[in-house]
């Protein structure tokens, strides 16, 4: 689940400025647990979700729903093991999020137009020191340990993108004004 105290908080006030600007709606429910529904998620009675972002898809009419996993670690903290753990849950979590009626329950804003769950493992450095290439961390992962199923659609904001995205989203609060 997620972080605790102040640290997770910059993770939450973060992707909320940012994905504001980019026009995705935030469902109202935070920080929650939901039921399980698949016998091969093996020891899981429930799936968590830290925020579930949602936008309409332009051309298919659709509402996508984002379930993120908010990390905020140290620069210490960010290795293949800690973002393979991550991804692993995360994908578990997606899996079960399409089918669960338990998840669909406390987030679907509208039935008629539920499209599809993707995951976000939004990486935030809170100490502002990572300093590696994110790639060679990646690539240490054995993603077929992790079993990412075909039908799971799993995306990693680390901490450059996330720098980056805090940087338009604030030329764009600029330009509003």
């Amino acid at each position: 689940m997620a972080e605790t105290g102040n640290i997770e908080t910059l993770a939450k006030l973060v992707s909320k400025d940012i994905f504001q600007w980019f026009k995705w709606k935030a469902c109202p429910l935070t920080d929650v647990n939901w039921d399980c529904v698949l016998d091969e998620h093996t020891n899981k009675k429930t799936h968590p979700s830290d925020v579930v972002y949602y936008y309409n898809e332009p051309y298919s009419g659709k509402t996508t729903y984002i379930n993120t996993d908010l990390k905020s670690y140290k620069k210490g903290s960010i290795s293949s093991t800690s973002i393979s753990k991550a991804l692993s849950s995360l994908a578990l979590s997606i899996e079960c999020a399409n089918i669960s009626p338990s998840w669909q329950e406390k987030f679907i804003v509208d039935e008629t137009t539920f499209g599809i769950v993707k995951g976000l493992l939004f990486l935030f450095n809170h100490d502002d020191e990572f300093d590696k290439d994110l790639e060679e961390v990646i690539n240490e992962i054995d993603f077929d340990k992790i079993g990412i199923p075909p039908s799971v659609s799993l995306t990693l904001f680390d901490p450059l993108k996330i720098k980056l995205l805090v940087d338009i989203a604030h030329d764009l609060r600029g330009l509003a004004v």
